[in-house]
């Protein structure tokens, strides 16, 4: 059976799940049941260009002469409580369901997780610094001198630089002005006759 488009079973699920929705939304603010309900609403429209975005939600919910409330301690009061869900991909709002998972807290919590620089940890272990040819030495010599590099944080540098024994490069990654100043002072401080260091500034970054 069809009503206006729409299968009988959808919309009686749809009106079920607003419901059941709406019963759960005990002691709301009166601004935040009616944007609960109007989200409800335009979910069962399903119409691609009548989403629950804040745009619609303002405008639906705007008073006879066209104020627009302040929708976003409402929203936030849904959001907290678990009523609805944001969905990035369609800029919009809508019911939560119990299979939702919230993605960006689940990214906040394993960030927290991690220790150090992530972003070091990731770049060391996809691509891992290569070994590397003393081609100068080699030259002056007569003999083959092989050099590991090796990437580092701030902290970790001027532990390097003291226990490294021989011939060495050093690639500091510093996610921050002081954090570079700290890697050019340990590097000056190292103070060996055939020592260099040098500083390559990124404009993405506030680091070097």
């Amino acid at each position: 059976m069809l009503l206006g488009g729409w299968s009988a079973g959808h919309l009686a699920r749809g009106w079920a799940e607003a419901g059941e929705a709406v019963e759960r939304a005990h002691s709301l603010s009166p601004l935040a049941l009616r944007v609960l309900k109007t989200i409800a609403l335009l979910g069962l429209v399903r119409d691609a260009h009548l989403v629950a975005s804040p745009a619609i939600l303002e405008w639906a919910l705007s008073d006879a002469s066209g104020a627009t409330p302040d929708l976003t301690p409402a929203l936030d009061e849904l959001l907290e409580r678990h009523l609805i869900a944001w969905s990035r991909a369609r800029g919009s709002y809508r019911l939560w369901e119990g299979g939702d998972v919230d993605v960006e807290a689940l990214l906040e919590t394993a960030r927290a997780a991690q220790s150090g620089d992530v972003a070091l940890q990731a770049a060391l272990e996809l691509c891992p610094p290569p070994r590397l040819l003393a081609r100068r030495h080699s030259f002056l010599t007569g003999t083959l001198r092989g050099l590991e590099a090796q990437a580092c944080g701030p902290q970790e540098l001027p532990a390097l630089l003291r226990d490294t024994a021989g011939l060495g490069v050093f690639f500091c990654l510093a996610p921050d002005e002081s954090g570079a100043q700290s890697a050019l002072q340990a590097a000056q401080n190292y103070a060996q006759p055939n020592g260099d260091c040098a500083r390559e500034r990124n404009p993405a970054r506030n680091g070097a």
